[in-house]
């Protein structure tokens, strides 16, 4: 009877040997399961915590990125405006510009046309006054070649008359002889008489007068001189 009763203590101890060792086990795949548990939990944390810290730090370069971009901006647009007021200042003057640079054209402009009329108005007048002094000069010509065709005329007639005087009054008439003094011969020649001889100052009065553009005072007082002393000899 001893020997059964020691043969179920045996089985027993042997049972509840088995049970704590599985009670152990248990606990411990059980402490093992936690501690996996909580080493995954802090595996997370720390994985969240770099990922917080990956994104703050993602933050903060976007962050100064953006201010940056900011300031890139306020940049461009302080450009903008500068760039808008140069325009409008370069425009200004360029418009400034324009307008002086238009009215000193147009004042060259009627200054060039009024010295232009003005040489041309010259021109017009000194075309006349060669035209008349070249006509004066024509008549001139023409009335001393008359007068030298009178001249010799006068002189044929003269010395004919002479003769024929000579020969009527043997000799012993005398005819009153004009004399010319030797720069005026050439003017007064071929006057015999008063008539004439105002005649012929009124002609050259004509022509010598300071007023007409070939006039010759000096000239015009000769003439005068010669005229009172032809004057003088014909009331003689």
């Amino acid at each position: 009877m001893d020997q059964p009763r020691c043969q179920v203590e045996t089985q027993v101890e042997t049972v509840i040997q088995k049970t704590q060792e599985e009670t152990v086990q248990q606990k411990s795949e059980e402490e093992e399961v936690q501690y996996r548990t909580e080493e995954e939990g802090i595996r997370q944390k720390l994985e969240l915590e770099a990922a917080r810290q990956r994104w703050e730090e993602q933050q903060k370069i976007h962050q100064k990125h953006w201010e940056e971009q900011q300031k890139i901006a306020e940049k461009r647009r302080e450009f903008q405006r500068e760039l808008a007021e140069d325009k409008i200042r370069f425009r200004e003057e360029l418009a400034a510009d324009k307008r002086r640079f238009m009215q000193e054209l147009t004042a060259d402009r009627r200054r060039f046309e009024q010295e232009q009329q003005e040489f041309y108005l010259k021109k017009e007048r000194e075309e006349r006054r060669l035209a008349e002094k070249e006509r004066l000069i024509k008549a001139k010509w023409e009335l001393l070649e008359m007068e030298l065709q009178k001249l010799a005329a006068e002189r044929e007639a003269f010395e004919k008359k002479k003769e024929d005087e000579a020969v009527r009054n043997d000799g012993r008439q005398a005819r009153v002889t004009v004399k010319y003094p030797s720069e005026m011969e050439l003017f007064f020649s071929g006057v015999e008489n008063e008539l004439d001889m105002k005649k012929r100052y009124r002609e050259l009065i004509k022509i010598f007068h300071p007023d007409n553009s070939t006039g010759d005072t000096q000239t015009l007082q000769m003439i005068n001189r010669t005229y009172e002393s032809l004057k003088k000899q014909f009331s003689a």
